[in-house]
């Protein structure tokens, strides 16, 4: 490791050893009125992290900066000492240097589960399987879909017609959503403790941590982020009232994280750009509506959403932000989610331009079972919204098991203005769809007492079914003419 001591604090990592040193050198250079430019760079290799492996809290130092960079530096979050299974753990394969999925892939159930007489909590699920015996089956359970949620239960056996499964606990859907929302079977996946013990066990949750941070600027620029474990509600990088004149996440590589991707809380101004995220579980990217001015631009988003949740590939709740000339192909409920539930109480944020981006689905993943929660949106809008602009955006090739729109605005959603947009080949449903649904403005616990009011709707070009909803009664509504191709 060598070291450049002026207003630089130059370092470079080579080994392991000094890789676990970083924390302790940055957070002594970020003493309190310090001045430094500290340079953080990872030479070409694999290291590995421990869980909070970067914890910076009431950093005040607004003439300091902080880069982190690597090229060709792949960061793989820690066994943490315990190679045993847990369905939390990440998996990686360190030869292939790639994500590992430990589950079969999504399949066809052959019809709704069903109670086992006289036997508590016992359900089955009619399908197709190879039997497997009850000693084998070791921690093995069903993930399942239950219309906007995926849900997982132990299980007891397997036949070759029948999973036989526990239902211990109750979510907060039936488990006949399905019939009663879509009209079609669910979808399954089998999870088994891996077999190769060779691969290595991800641990580790979260790298980086900033809480009532002060800098003059902060960079994270072209490191290879692969895999991580899962822990309820926490993500691999968690950024709370950070302010900065620059915060930059550029020329990074998330692969196969479990978590969360990128939270972002009371911190204005940051700028994700040119990042690339591929086998990821949940949402990548969540802008907080606490946030102002975020821009994330020119990103690639390919394979996402492997817990198949209701989670969006990005979800922004921010207010003036710019979601623009992003690529994502293949997720399993949204690529990008705005606005507010109508239940949820928020005085600032939602709103800001989507524009630009182009949202697909590879034949491929169109053309085997759908790894999709039924009732979706490529966008996905709810209800609550201060001014919203989603245009001039690419949405084509959506599909999926029922109702997965182009552009779906939920509940009775407000302020949004929908123009120049392309939705063309989506699959059994609307291009574009904001439906009547006056009755959230009296529903128990409502912050919104005026629906579907301020959306306006002209010039998209589409190639099948539209509806939109406006009050003839409110002026601030507008529908007019798409191109239909």
């Amino acid at each position: 490791m060598t070291k450049l001591f002026c207003l630089l604090l130059a370092i470079l990592v080579q080994t392991q050893a000094e890789f676990e040193r970083i924390p302790a050198l940055v957070k002594e250079a970020l003493s309190e009125g310090s001045r430094e430019q500290i340079d953080v760079r990872l030479a070409p290799g694999v290291y590995f992290y421990d869980d909070l492996f970067l914890e910076l809290k009431d950093v005040d130092a607004p003439e300091a900066s902080l880069r982190l960079s690597g090229e060709d530096a792949v960061l793989v979050a820690s066994d943490g000492g315990d190679r045993t299974y847990t369905l939390e753990k990440g998996y990686v394969d360190l030869n292939a240097m790639k994500p590992v999925d430990i589950r079969t892939e999504m399949r066809h159930a052959r019809f709704w589960p069903l109670r086992v007489p006289f036997r508590k909590h016992l359900y089955r699920l009619r399908c197709r399987e190879i039997p497997v015996p009850k000693d084998s089956l070791g921690d093995a359970t069903l993930l399942l879909t239950q219309w906007y949620i995926s849900t997982r239960y132990p299980i007891e056996r397997i036949t070759k017609r029948h999973i036989y499964f526990r239902r211990d606990k109750v979510y907060e859907t039936g488990m006949l959503s399905e019939l009663r929302y879509g009209r079609c079977f669910p979808r399954y996946m089998l999870c088994y403790p891996p077999k190769d013990s060779l691969l290595h066990p991800c641990s580790a949750v979260r790298f980086l941590h900033m809480d009532g941070v002060r800098l003059q600027s902060f960079a994270l620029e072209g490191i290879h982020f692969l895999g991580n474990g899962d822990r309820n509600g926490d993500w691999l990088i968690r950024m709370q009232g950070v302010e900065a004149d620059s915060l930059l996440v550029s020329g990074c590589r998330f692969e196969g994280i479990r978590s969360g991707g990128f939270w972002v809380e009371r911190t204005d101004g940051i700028l994700l750009q040119d990042n690339e995220f591929t086998k990821c579980y949940r949402t990548c990217i969540r802008i907080q509506d606490s946030c102002l001015g975020a821009r994330i631009i020119s990103n690639r988003f390919i394979d996402n959403g492997y817990q198949i949740s209701n989670g969006p590939v990005v979800n922004c709740k921010g207010g003036d932000f710019l979601i623009s000339d992003n690529y994502f192909e293949d997720f399993s409920y949204s690529a990008i989610g705005l606005g507010h539930h109508y239940c949820v109480e928020s005085e600032g944020g939602l709103s800001g331009i989507v524009e630009r981006n182009e949202i697909c689905m590879s034949e491929a993943f169109r053309s085997t079972v759908p790894r999709m929660l039924i009732d979706s949106g490529a966008i996905y809008v709810w209800t609550r919204n201060n001014g919203l602009i989603i245009r001039n955006n690419y949405i084509h090739d959506i599909a999926g098991p029922h109702g997965n729109r182009g552009i779906l605005c939920d509940d009775g959603t407000c302020n949004v203005h929908i123009y120049g947009n392309r939705v063309v080949r989506v699959e059994g449903t609307f291009c574009i769809d904001l439906r009547m649904f006056r009755r959230v403005g009296w529903m128990k616990g409502s912050r919104v007492h005026d629906p579907n009011t301020g959306n306006v709707m002209y010039g998209n070009i589409i190639d099948g079914r539209c509806r939109f909803r406006i009050r003839r009664s409110d002026p601030t509504s507008h529908k007019g003419a798409n191109i239909k191709l």
